[in-house]
C-alpha cells in the first residue's frame, strides 16, 4: 500500500515511475486503473513506466494506446513504445532503426536495446540488412562482453536460438539460399 501511495501521489516523477515499476513487477491487475491513468501523465518517465506495467497484465490494451502515445513520446515512454512494437517492424523500417541503434553511445540504453535488436533481427528478410545489424550487435556484444562475460554469453545463446529457428525454416522456405547464408553468417559470429 505504501508503494501504491508513492506511485499515486509522490511529487517527484522519477520516484513515481520507480514505484510504478515496482508495482508492475507484481503483475497484479488491481493496479490496472492506476496504469491506465498514468499512461497519459505529462512525465514521459511516469507514462513509460505505466505503459510497461500495463503491457505486462493486459498487452492488448497497452498496444491499443500505441498510436496515440507515439505522437508525442520521448525518453522512457519512447523506449517503452519501441520495445512494445519491435516485433511489428520489418525491413521497411531498417534504415531508421539501424541508424538510431548504431548512434547510441555504449551505455545502459545500448545494452538494453541490443536485445531488442536481436528480436528485430529475426524479422529481417533482406540478407544485407540481417548482416549489417548482426555486425552492429556483435560490436555491442564484444564491447559489453569484455567487462561482463555473461552479457556476451546471453547474446550468443540468443544467436544460437535464431540459428536453430532459421535452420528449421530451411525445409519449407522458398528462399533457402538466403536463410542458409544468414545461418552461416551468424555461426561465424559466435
Amino acid at each position: 500500500k505504501k508503494i501504491e501511495a508513492i506511485a499515486k501521489t509522490d511529487p517527484d516523477r522519477i520516484v513515481r515511475s520507480n514505484a510504478i515499476d515496482v508495482l508492475g513487477t507484481t503483475k497484479d491487475t488491481v493496479y490496472k486503473q492506476l496504469y491506465l491513468q498514468d499512461i497519459h501523465d505529462s512525465s514521459y518517465s511516469v507514462a513509460g513506466a505505466a505503459l510497461q506495467a500495463l503491457s505486462a497484465i493486459d498487452p492488448q490494451t497497452a498496444m491499443s494506446f500505441v498510436p496515440e502515445l507515439q505522437k508525442d513520446a520521448r525518453g522512457r515512454l519512447k523506449s517503452t513504445l519501441f520495445a512494445l512494437t519491435i516485433d511489428t517492424k520489418t525491413d521497411a523500417d531498417f534504415d531508421e532503426i539501424y541508424t538510431n541503434y548504431a548512434a547510441l553511445p555504449y551505455g545502459q540504453e545500448k545494452g538494453d536495446q541490443t536485445f531488442l535488436m536481436i528480436r528485430y533481427l529475426s524479422n529481417l528478410q533482406d540478407t544485407t540488412h540481417f548482416n549489417k545489424l548482426t555486425d552492429e550487435i556483435v560490436k555491442a556484444r564484444d564491447k559489453f562482453g569484455a567487462t561482463y562475460p555473461q552479457y556476451k554469453d546471453a547474446v550468443n545463446r540468443i544467436f544460437g536460438n535464431i540459428i536453430e529457428s532459421k535452420k528449421s525454416q530451411l525445409t519449407t522456405a522458398s528462399n533457402k539460399a538466403e536463410i542458409q547464408a544468414e545461418v552461416d553468417y551468424l555461426q561465424n559470429k559466435l
